[in-house]
């Protein structure tokens, strides 16, 4: 090729490299050396080598994933880092659930966290970090750089009065999340009753009271206001759960992807596969207002953006039956 530079920027026109051969048809990032000569016009006899560079090709799976009719999508473009990551974690990968799982035991080692305040990709990406709503964002366009589709789904606090009581009012989990030792939530006075739920009435059973950091996700009373963002995989008629957040990936869920609602709440039996494959397990306590013999521990908090002034009781998600005073125990709204 034939260089000219401008005088002023001193750079010249983009060139377009071509390679001898076809790049490798795998997942990975491949090195590639340029031995760079100098020939001046009219060509001396010999043009000098003035240096070498190296570079890095990644090749993906596939082309971008796009998203079926009807789910949630990302703009058609990637960001650098996301796809580097990818062609190294799910190197020489060949079907969707092995590189979805890659992707997920390869993120400790992005140095990004969970529990920061950040909200889109781009904003976990300056900022090393970000909360649920970005991680599955984020999570999916790691699997869209590789050209498989993964989908979005929330689950939303239900907030619901059942005989005097609020069922339930947030979510509450202990563990500090991707990269993090603790949450990132201010220490707060939890009442925890860990026994059995519903407390047969007339009776009084111990609450242990905790202060403690500990994230909680609150729902609106009779609406929706927050809750928890995940991704699913359907690949092989399985669908795979995987929650970037909390370091929980390519968990089995024994039911369809959950449909977008947020107008239904669901619960029961629908609610069931859920619960028991994963959010027993991930989220700790359900927040609520609970009574115990004569003594309401009710929760105070301010809306729509006002501090919490006081926890009610906490329940173990567990603990807590697939029905309540003929009421579903446990119900949350579904979104994209």
């Amino acid at each position: 090729m034939s260089l000219t530079f401008d005088p002023i920027t001193e750079l010249s026109r983009p060139e377009t490299f071509e390679a001898r051969r076809n790049l490798p048809d795998v997942i990975g990032v491949h090195q590639a050396k340029l031995d760079w000569y100098l020939c001046q016009n009219p060509s001396p006899a010999h043009c000098p080598q003035v240096g070498t560079s190296t570079h890095h090709l990644a090749t993906s799976w596939r082309a971008l994933a796009t998203a079926p009719a009807g789910e949630a999508a990302l703009p058609n473009r990637v960001y650098k880092p996301l796809m580097e990551w990818t062609c190294q974690w799910a190197a020489g990968q060949t079907n969707e659930r092995a590189i979805c799982d890659a992707i997920f035991n390869g993120l400790p080692s992005s140095g990004l966290r969970y529990g920061v305040g950040a909200h889109t990709i781009r904003d976990l990406l300056l900022n090393q970090g970000g909360m649920c709503g970005a991680w599955y964002q984020t999570f999916q366009q790691l699997a869209q750089c590789q050209g498989v589709f993964v989908y979005r789904r929330r689950f939303m606090v239900d907030w619901r009065q059942v005989n005097g009581e609020a069922h339930w009012c947030a979510i509450v989990v202990k563990k500090g999340g991707l990269n993090q030792l603790t949450p990132t939530h201010a220490p707060s006075t939890f009442h925890d009753h860990n026994g059995v739920f519903p407390i047969p009435a007339g009776t009084t059973v111990p609450i242990t009271p905790v202060t403690q950091q500990r994230y909680r996700f609150f729902g609106l009373p009779g609406y929706w206001y927050d809750g928890h963002c995940i991704n699913f995989l359907a690949y092989e008629g399985k669908v795979y759960l995987y929650d970037a957040c909390f370091n929980l990936g390519s968990v089995v869920i024994n039911s369809p992807i959950p449909a977008i609602d947020l107008a239904v709440p669901q619960g029961g039996t629908a609610l069931a596969p859920f619960r028991a494959a994963y959010l027993d397990g991930a989220v700790d306590h359900m927040l609520g207002s609970i009574r115990n013999g004569a003594v309401l521990f009710n929760t105070v908090r301010q809306f729509p953006h006002g501090p919490t002034i006081q926890n009610g009781m906490t329940v173990r998600t567990a603990n807590i039956p697939q029905t309540v005073a003929g009421a579903d125990g446990l119900t949350f709204r579904w979104g994209s």
